[in-house]
This record gives structure tokens, C-alpha cells and sequence, in this order.
């Protein structure tokens, strides 16, 4: 294991986010990955750059979402405990290593935002 992992390796147990959770900027990556313009092409910079972001927003969801699905945010750490593919070298790997991943920042997005979202969806509806 590299520093670079050890340093963005999230202990599953951890209860606080590292970071204050962007919602817009995960959806951005998220959207960058799964739903890419047409005819756009990633190359080897960007998806580097995507991974990194994938990777740290991640870095954040996982604590937030910890308590709603644990087997979820154990899976996601021990991907984030490997260095992800070179996307120079492998450029197919690493957009599959990105598109689970977005897919993992979306599925614990929904968790993390969940409460939030039935506040809104019941926001006006009197308590009896």
C-alpha cells in the first residue's frame, strides 16, 4: 500500500464526514461519468482528474452514509484501499474503476441525503 493510499483510506467506523459534503459537485461527477455528453471522450488527464474527485467525494459520503449501509460503505473501502487503475496505461480499467465508483457516490448520495429529502417531500403536512 502506497502513502497516497494510506492517505485517502476512510476507516469504515469513522462518524464524521472529512469534509463539508458538496451535493452538486458529486452529481457533476456522478452526471461526468455515467451520462456524458455525446461523442464526448475522456482522455487520460480528465479521467485521472474524475477519479481523484470520485475518490475524495467518496472519501466524504462514506461516514455520513456508515450507519444506513454498512455493507455498502465497507465495500467501497476496500476498493479505496487499491491504488485505482493508471489511466494512461489502462485507460479501460480506469473508466470502469470510475463508472463503480460514480455509481457507489451515487448510491450513498442518496443515503446521506435521504432525511433531508422526506423533510422536503414533508415539508407543510400538519403532524396529528
Amino acid at each position: 500500500m502506497t502513502t497516497a493510499t494510506r492517505a485517502r483510506r476512510v476507516p469504515v467506523g469513522r462518524t464524521a464526514a472529512l469534509a463539508p459534503l458538496d451535493v452538486e459537485a458529486v452529481r457533476a461527477t456522478v452526471h461526468k461519468i455515467l451520462k456524458p455528453a455525446p461523442r464526448t471522450v475522456l482522455d487520460a488527464a480528465d479521467l485521472k482528474t474524475t477519479i481523484a474527485d470520485l475518490t475524495a467525494h467518496l472519501g466524504v459520503l462514506m461516514p455520513i452514509a456508515a450507519d444506513r449501509h454498512p455493507a455498502l460503505v465497507a465495500s467501497v473501502g476496500r476498493r479505496l484501499e487499491y491504488d485505482p487503475p493508471d489511466a494512461a496505461r489502462y485507460p479501460v480499467c480506469a473508466r470502469r474503476w470510475a463508472e463503480e465508483s460514480a455509481r457507489s457516490a451515487n448510491q450513498l448520495l442518496d443515503l446521506a441525503t435521504a432525511h433531508a429529502k422526506t423533510l422536503r417531500r414533508n415539508t407543510g403536512v400538519a403532524e396529528l
